[in-house]
């Protein structure tokens, strides 16, 4: 057997063959289930009072003032961090470093609430004190979060935030909590499911570089989290959180931070103005009057996020800048401030005076233009007398130059090709487009075409760019535009996905890539129908060196990354091949350890 391998082998070895250049850069993710965080003391900002006709009347009637005696008010909780009982297991991990999900382990623990704020969870738009509609939004930060694998550390990332949205109880889930049928009568919130999300900056000098690699495929040195089936806790001094939190690379970045505005304990009412600044976050608050929230909390956050913030835009706005916006917080009761914002990086103002501010609630809200405004100078604007935070961005009336707007990209599929749509408001030094393929086959970005731009523009200009070289094994493909200016500065656009639903009509095993590789390449194939499927890794002499597949497989598409240091391979040309029913197909690789 071995001699007809090494002359089916040496066959191989003078055939010509290509070499792929791209380097590994596997966007990947780690999904958790964490039993038992520690929340806890429930003693920092005001939540709702239990408060309600004909059975709990307490103070007033209403679930949204505060009374004088705290036994019947709820509270935020101060902290969240890992405790005795605390664990975590990995339900799922799509990475190149790990080989499965055993061993690996996460522990999230530091964080403390910097930003709280009373919201309505049914409608964005709307006051939050409403039957039925009322929760909160909250930041904890300052968290840190350690990935291991067999108790060895493997990625740590730091200056974590968790953000939750929590909806208040409906009056038969506090009834419940309370062992009290009929208590309360009317619903205090929705009662829905609490949702979150995160945000981590990665500490490379405690990481590990190939899982790095793999975890930030954009350069961005950040990861983002998305946490999901959060448990609901009774809301005593402490409680125990268990929830799903997936660990994943993020395209842009955060710029997130804090301050006190005034020392630990100490009182504001009655305070002169005091400043803050967050450098960082390219925001400076000038507090003119303050009051502390519940357990003496004055902390103020500033979270620059740099990326496009969406949104209709308001009646009389010509253009929102779409290079970053900001979500503003604190855990002060009352405040009045004014809040100043460092606008020299979005580039292409001409004309200052133009510039607005906009001010929404949330994502889910609409903007609305805040009208006291004061140009300081023309990198510099400010928004006067604020007396709560949310989101800001900054646009602009008439035709001040902001830069290229995009107000929509779409993808979507024409038999095996995908036809992609985009269309700007504005351009302002516009190079062009590159546009950018990955697939499931791989979580690399690759340049596939380029779009030249209208460079200056003040009306809609469309676009359109057709894939006709979709990548083998098709199944979801994401594309995403990299808008250039002609300085070479350039922004991401959002992700637009098609997903190709065909079973294939053939079987074909595609060649790795990349390829030379070192040390990990990814194999794809198709089946077109359900059978017993081999693959397996042999050396230039026949022997086998690793199966990947052994296993029975439906009809689909396919892909498996192989890691040439488990098991540990030596540098040289390696053989793969597929074995389904009567079809055989080889082909050839190479490692450069």
């Amino acid at each position: 057997m071995k001699t007809n391998y090494y002359e089916r082998f040496y066959a191989l070895l003078i055939s010509v063959f290509f070499l792929l250049t791209a380097a590994l850069s596997a966007q990947t993710d780690i999904t958790f289930h964490v039993n038992d965080l520690l929340a806890g003391p429930a003693d920092a900002n005001w939540m709702f009072e239990i408060d309600d006709a004909p059975n709990a009347w307490t103070h007033d009637g209403s679930f949204y003032t505060p009374g004088a005696d705290p036994q019947y008010s709820n509270y935020a909780y101060r902290n969240f961090t890992e405790g005795g009982t605390t664990s975590s297991v990995c339900t799922e991990e799509n990475t190149a470093t790990f080989l499965n999900t055993n061993g690996i382990t996460l522990r999230l623990h530091s964080f403390a609430l910097k930003a709280f704020r009373h919201t309505n969870t049914v409608d964005a738009n709307a006051d939050w004190a409403i039957w039925g509609q009322a929760g909160d939004e909250r930041i904890y930060a300052d968290g840190i979060g350690e990935v291991y694998l067999d108790g060895v550390l493997k990625l740590t990332v730091v200056n974590c935030r968790l953000s939750v949205t929590t909806p208040y109880p409906t009056a038969a889930q506090y009834n419940a909590i309370l062992g009290i049928p009929d208590l309360i009568t009317h619903d205090v919130g929705a009662g829905t499911a609490v949702i979150g999300s995160g945000w981590g900056v990665i500490d490379a000098a405690h990481s590990d570089a190939g899982l790095v690699a793999e975890l930030d495929p954009n350069g961005t040195g950040q990861l983002k989290y998305e946490l999901s089936t959060i448990s609901a806790v009774i809301q005593d001094l402490y409680g125990l959180f268990d929830f799903d939190i997936k660990i994943k690379p993020t395209s842009f970045q955060e710029i997130l931070g804090f301050n006190i505005v005034a020392p630990p304990g100490a009182m504001l009412e009655g305070i002169e103005a005091t400043t803050v600044d967050i450098p960082g976050s390219d925001v400076s608050f000038n507090f003119t009057a303050a009051t502390n929230g519940d357990g003496n909390m004055n902390t103020v956050l500033a979270n620059q996020i740099k990326t496009a913030p969406g949104g209709v835009k308001p009646n009389g706005i010509d253009i929102i800048a779409n290079q970053l916006y900001w979500q503003l917080g604190t855990t002060l009761k009352t405040f009045t401030v004014d809040v100043t914002f460092d606008i020299s990086e979005i580039p292409g103002i001409t004309s200052p005076t133009d510039l607005r501010i906009l001010k929404r609630n949330n994502s889910a809200a609409t903007w609305a233009i805040w009208d006291a405004i004061t140009l300081v100078d023309p990198t510099h604007i400010r928004a006067d007398g604020l007396t709560s935070f949310s989101e800001f961005a900054i646009a602009s009336v008439g035709n001040n130059a902001l830069p290229v707007e995009l107000i929509g990209f779409t993808a979507e599929t024409s038999g095996d090709e995908v036809i992609l749509n985009w269309q700007t408001a504005t351009e302002v030094n516009n190079y062009g487009f590159s546009v950018e393929r990955t697939s499931v086959c791989s979580s690399e970005w690759e340049t596939i075409g380029f779009i030249v731009g209208h460079g200056n523009s003040n009306s809609p200009k469309e676009y359109s760019f057709i894939d006709a070289s979709t990548p083998p094994g098709k199944g979801s493909v994401s594309y995403r535009l990299k808008q250039i200016d002609n300085d070479g500065k350039f922004t991401y656009s959002e992700v637009a996905e098609v997903t190709f639903n065909m079973q294939p009509s053939t079987f074909e095993l595609f060649q790795n890539y990349p390829n030379p590789f070192n040390p990990n390449s990814v194999i794809s194939w198709q089946l077109p129908v359900s059978g017993y499927v081999s693959l397996k890794v042999y050396d230039i002499l026949g022997n086998e060196v690793a199966t990947l597949v052994n296993d029975e497989l439906e009809a689909g598409y396919y892909n498996i990354t192989l890691n040439a240091n488990q098991p540990q391979l030596a540098s040289g040309v390696y053989v793969y091949q597929l074995r389904a029913g009567s079809f055989v197909q080889t082909k050839k690789m190479i490692l450069l350890q």
